[in-house]
C-alpha cells in the first residue's frame, strides 16, 4: 500500500472515490495521505454481493456440490442465493460512471474499489461485451489506469500494475 500511496502522491488528484466497505475506505485514506483530496464514499462501488457464498472458498462451494456455483464455474451468469446479479452490478456501475463523468470530465479521478467492480468499470468504459469481464486479472492494491476522452471513448493505459515509472501516465 505504501508503494501505491507514493505513486498517487506524484499525481494531481481532483477527487478520490471509495466503496463503502471498510478495506476500500482505509485504502482511500492511505492513498490520500496528508493531502487535501476530497474523498467520496459511494456504495455503487461496493463489491458484488455473493450472498450465501460469502466467506467460502471455491473449493468449499465445489465440495458442497452447489449446483448454482457449478453453473457459475461453467461461465454462466447466475446469482448466488441471497446474492446480487451481474446485471445489478452492471447497472449500479453504469450509473456511477455516468454521474462521475458528468461531474468530473477532464479531471483526475481515483477509484478505490474491488475486483468485480473494477472489472465491470473496465467493461463499461471500454465498451466491451460482458463475456470479457473475467478476462482482466485484478489483484489487491495495484493500479489500473483508464484515460477517458471527450468523445466518450476510453483507453486502457495500464492494468494491475505496481510499476508506474514514470507516473506521467496518470497526469491529465
Amino acid at each position: 500500500m505504501i508503494m501505491l500511496e507514493r505513486i498517487i502522491q506524484r499525481v494531481d488528484v481532483d477527487v478520490l472515490y471509495t466503496s463503502s466497505l471498510g478495506r476500500a475506505k482505509e485504502s482511500g485514506r492511505i492513498i490520500a495521505g496528508s493531502r487535501r483530496i476530497k474523498i467520496k464514499e459511494d456504495k455503487r462501488l461496493n463489491e458484488i454481493s455473493f450472498g450465501r457464498w460469502e466467506g467460502k472458498t471455491g473449493q468449499e462451494l465445489w465440495d458442497e456440490k452447489d449446483p448454482v456455483y457449478k453453473k457459475w464455474m461453467e461461465g454462466r451468469w447466475v446469482t448466488a442465493l441471497q446474492g446480487e446479479s451481474i446485471q445489478s452490478l452492471r447497472q449500479r456501475v453504469k450509473k456511477f460512471l455516468t454521474d462521475c463523468i458528468r461531474q468530473y470530465r477532464s479531471k483526475t479521478v481515483v477509484i478505490v474499489s474491488h475486483g468485480g467492480t473494477i472489472r465491470m468499470i473496465l467493461i463499461e468504459l471500454l465498451n466491451l461485451p460482458l463475456k470479457h469481464m473475467f478476462s482482466f486479472r485484478i489483484d489487491p492494491a495495484l493500479v489500473t489506469v483508464v484515460k477517458y476522452y471527450s468523445n466518450n471513448t476510453a483507453q486502457l493505459v495500464c492494468l494491475n500494475t505496481r510499476d508506474m515509472e514514470p507516473a506521467w501516465i496518470l497526469k491529465k
